[in-house]
């Protein structure tokens, strides 16, 4: 109840509704968002703390290069590297019934079962640039620009209808950041009035159904016209 949560919206496209990414990071047991560190900070890396980290990304000439968002992705991946950790947990959505992306673990009879959430935990973050972080993400995409990926053991799914509303509020708040640390703010009410610890309570109790890689064999790699 103690460890960090990271809320993944990776691959999420709500206007298109639509998630490229669940299925695949389930099938390999990961989860990643936005470019690789350059190089030259690798070095840096651990010694760097998330605020460092951070500016070091959004001042550096060649991370990002030409996007929107560099500062709020170099915010992003600071937080995932720094909390994407060994023992921290990892929650994805799957919410839209028409994604063309569909597991099939996710209309087993041919009927979406409806919006789910998923749990797991992270057990390794894996060096960046390095032979198995190639592999993976190939494994993944088809390109190798799907970066900074953890090895997560995903282990149960929640309907995401079962939450109380005050949860439901809270989740359905952090829809935008690729990347969200929840349950941490003690200074003010949760939407709809929830709490840190009624909502680790509530996603923990209702993520009852065991789900294995092997739910997820049938998924095909991602195909990205975007770089990541």
């Amino acid at each position: 109840m103690s460890r960090s949560i990271l809320l993944l919206n990776t691959f999420i496209n709500k206007d298109q509704k639509q998630n490229k990414g669940f299925g695949p990071f389930i099938k390999e047991g990961v989860a990643g968002c936005f470019a690789r560190v350059p190089h030259d900070l690798l070095p840096r890396l651990d010694s760097m703390g998330q605020n460092e980290l951070r500016d070091a990304l959004k001042n550096h000439e060649h991370w990002f290069k030409g996007f929107e968002t560099r500062d709020g992705g170099a915010s992003q991946t600071a937080l995932w590297l720094k909390e994407g950790t060994a023992g921290n947990f990892v929650i994805m959505r799957h919410e839209y019934p028409k994604c063309p992306y569909m597991p099939s673990r996710l209309k087993p009879n041919g009927t979406y079962i409806g919006s789910i959430y998923v749990i797991g935990m992270i057990t390794k973050q894996i060096p960046q640039w390095s032979e198995e972080d190639m592999q993976i993400a190939n494994r993944l995409c088809d390109t190798w620009k799907v970066g900074n990926l953890c090895l997560v053991d995903w282990k149960y799914m929640g309907m995401k209808d079962d939450l109380k509303q005050t949860t439901q509020g809270y989740i359905n708040a952090v829809c935008q950041p690729t990347v969200a640390h929840i349950c941490t703010d003690r200074l003010k009410p949760y939407k709809k009035g929830g709490t840190p610890e009624s909502v680790r309570e509530d996603l923990w109790n209702n993520a009852n159904i065991m789900i294995k890689k092997e739910d997820f064999a049938n998924v095909q790699k991602m195909t990205l016209n975007m770089r990541c």
